[in-house]
């Protein structure tokens, strides 16, 4: 018994104290705000694929959190909604595959590190799987080096085909 008591004792004190990197939780990342605490995304990548896994879980509440006020309302305007938590419980209902769409698939400029303190992802450069294409991003540093969404614009849905490959022929030499 003595021994079950001490090995739950150890299992919180290690949660407490190492627990996961990845909380989304203000009550445990000490509360606040982006501005005195680490609670938004360190890469702009991530920072779009935060706004991706909030709407496949349809966490309006984590999701609005990774805009600002001015881009929650471009957001929800471009999905014809009347804020972003309205925006992104509709758009979770059009979720075909949570995790598909929770893990969406980047192009390598996204993983470049941006030369200022804006950058754009656009969602029609991505690979997203199992619901809707959520529209061009950019995101702004902040704080404690950290991405928030600064702008939202909308592109079609679904996103027009890459540009053709081919590479044209040069014209046929003369004859004569």
């Amino acid at each position: 018994m003595y021994l079950l008591i001490i090995f739950l004792a150890l299992n919180w004190a290690y949660q407490k104290y190492f627990g996961t990197e990845d909380s989304d939780n203000a009550a445990e990342t000490g509360g606040g705000t982006y501005v005195e605490t680490q609670l938004l995304s360190t890469t702009p990548h991530e920072a779009v694929r935060k706004v991706y896994k909030h709407v496949a879980q349809g966490r309006a509440d984590l999701g609005c959190g990774r805009f600002t006020a001015s881009a929650a309302r471009q957001f929800a305007n471009n999905f014809d909604e009347p804020n972003c938590t309205a925006a992104i419980k509709q758009l979770s209902t059009e979720v075909e595959n949570m995790n598909a769409y929770a893990e969406p698939w980047f192009p390598n400029s996204a993983y470049r590190t941006p030369s200022g303190d804006h950058t754009t992802i656009s969602s029609c450069e991505m690979t997203v799987e199992g619901g809707p294409s959520l529209g061009v991003f950019t995101l702004k540093q902040v704080e404690k080096g950290q991405w928030i969404v600064d702008r939202h614009e909308q592109e079609p849905n679904p996103c027009p085909p890459p540009p053709s490959e081919d590479v044209p022929t040069p014209p046929a030499a003369p004859t004569g």
